[in-house]
């Protein structure tokens, strides 16, 4: 399920398991690709997701559980920072994880909450992440990820300023 934003390739999925009582997406979260891995004096690991998909962790320091959806890698553990490349300061989704990461690995972000969708947002014109439904072995879309045409339905431009002045 890949699609573009602005011409970078994204695999944010908002994912939610079917249950008895309906519903649950307290204990299933948000899937995303990670495009590079950046060393400097600290490790980050630069993810396509961003703060603007799950807003939780710059809010109030919520605590996500990080998990490689790939586990026969050969990189080594180490202390990661995973960010969004929204390049804001608030822009992370998890501090100091220990973590064997790989370029490329497909990463969960486990406990992203009932909220996690409905606190995203269009920040920085990015458009929102399709929500997925899982119901035993089947996965139904639920939603689909909003392109730019979605996000600027609905605006108009405004005059120019020469005709403005007419």
């Amino acid at each position: 399920m890949e699609s573009r934003c602005l011409g970078n390739p994204r695999r944010t999925i908002w994912i939610g398991n079917k249950t008895p009582s309906g519903f649950d997406f307290l204990r299933d979260g948000l899937c995303f690709d990670r495009h590079e891995l950046v060393q400097r004096p600290y490790n980050f690991a630069l993810v396509d997701a961003a703060m603007n998909d799950m807003i939780r962790p710059a809010l109030y320091q919520a605590w996500l559980e990080v998990k490689p959806l790939r586990q026969d890698t050969d990189a080594e553990l180490a202390t990661w920072d995973v960010v969004g490349p929204v390049c804001e300061t608030a822009d992370f989704l998890a501090r100091d994880r220990a973590l064997a990461l790989a370029p490329g690995d497909l990463l969960a972000l486990c406990g992203a909450g009932a909220y996690g969708f409905v606190m995203s947002s269009n920040y920085n014109s990015r458009g929102r992440a399709p929500e997925i439904m899982v119901d035993g072995a089947d996965a139904h879309l639920v939603r689909e990820r909003e392109s730019i045409a979605d996000i600027i339905r609905g605006e108009s431009r405004l005059p120019d300023a020469a005709s403005a002045r007419e």
